[in-house]
This record gives structure tokens, sequence and C-alpha cells, in this order.
């Protein structure tokens, strides 16, 4: 994967789930977005976006779900790992 997303903005989002103990839920991916944006900044989160479209086009959330399994998030199936860019995309086009 790291060939496809080399930066691994994605990865790094669902780290930062576990680093700040948001809650696993639309509330949680919410702050977490927010957070996100603050301390990354826009120019970041809107890569984070970019790499989230570039995912859901190459289907590829299988990947992220197993790496959430491997960060120990235990509510992170396939619909919250979904639900988590899904959020952030609509934090990101409010911003816009």
């Amino acid at each position: 994967m790291m060939e496809k997303y080399p930066e691994n903005y994605f990865e790094h989002f669902i780290f930062s789930l576990k680093a700040t103990n948001k809650q696993q839920n639309e509330e949680g991916f919410a702050d977490l977005a927010k957070l996100y944006i603050e301390i990354e900044g826009i120019d970041v989160f809107s890569e984070l976006i970019k790499e989230i479209e570039l995912i859901g086009a190459n289907n590829d959330w299988g990947y992220f779900e197993k790496t959430a399994k491997e960060y120990e998030l235990d509510n992170m199936g396939l619909e919250n790992i979904k639900k988590l860019a899904e959020i952030a995309r609509k934090i990101y086009n409010a911003l816009r």
C-alpha cells in the first residue's frame, strides 16, 4: 500500500483516533477531524481528503480496517472506517 498511499495520511488519521482517545463514533470522528485541522493545518487535511477519495476509488477500505485492528481500535470495523472518512469529508466541505 505504500506505493498507492506514500504519505499515509489516512493511516495517520486512524492512528490519531487511537492516540487522542476520541470516541469511535460520529461525534468522536468529528472531534478528531477538527483537532487534526488545528494541529496539522488545512493543507495537510486537504491532502488527507484527497487520499480518502483515492482509497474510495480503489476500494481499499479493507486494508485500513486491518490497520485499525492492529492499532487495537476494536470498534473500527469497515462501516466505521468508512464513516470516519465520510465525516472528515463533511468537515472539509463545510470549511470550503
